[in-house]
């Protein structure tokens, strides 16, 4: 039976697989309008873990720095469907940029973002957590500077 002591291991487990992709943290750690032109971030984890990456439900202050943060938390923890000894959940990242960040060459950033999540997790096997689907999608409004998406996956029987 899965137990909730799991969580912390998979929430990390989470975010080292966030950090293996070069082009989400340009894409969170270069705030121009060319991020992905960056040159490579070296130790991904600890240079993002924490500053544009977090854990928690952390909500970005109005003050003069401008950057974007993605948040990962597990949601709606109910008995398993299928096995009611597994449970299923809602893995949710809150994608949130400032309002002058949105703008990238030729793209939005907040997109540009959800895009390589959705390449790392949709229908795909995340180990310690299983299954995961995209289930939806709605615009989030964090405070008066930033804006962003919730994007929700589905995680059925996770162990």
């Amino acid at each position: 039976m899965a137990k909730f002591e799991d969580l912390n291991s998979n929430l990390i487990e989470v975010i080292m697989k966030l950090t293996e992709s070069q082009d989400l943290c340009k894409l969170l750690y270069y705030q121009d309008d060319k991020p992905l032109r960056k040159p490579d971030i070296d130790n991904t984890y600890k240079t993002l873990f924490m500053k544009n990456i977090f854990p928690i439900p952390k909500i970005p202050s109005a003050s003069t720095e401008k950057e974007s943060y993605l948040t990962i938390l597990l949601d709606e923890i109910r008995i398993g469907t299928k096995n009611i000894g597994f449970k299923n959940t809602v893995l949710c990242f809150n994608v949130m940029c400032h309002v002058d960040k949105w703008m990238m060459d030729g793209s939005l950033r907040p997109y540009a973002i959800m895009s390589e999540i959705d390449k790392l997790f949709n229908n795909q096997k995340v180990v310690g957590i299983g299954k995961v689907q995209f289930e939806k999608c709605k615009l989030i409004a964090v405070n008066e500077k930033y804006y962003g998406y919730r994007m929700e996956y589905l995680v059925c029987d996770f162990s």
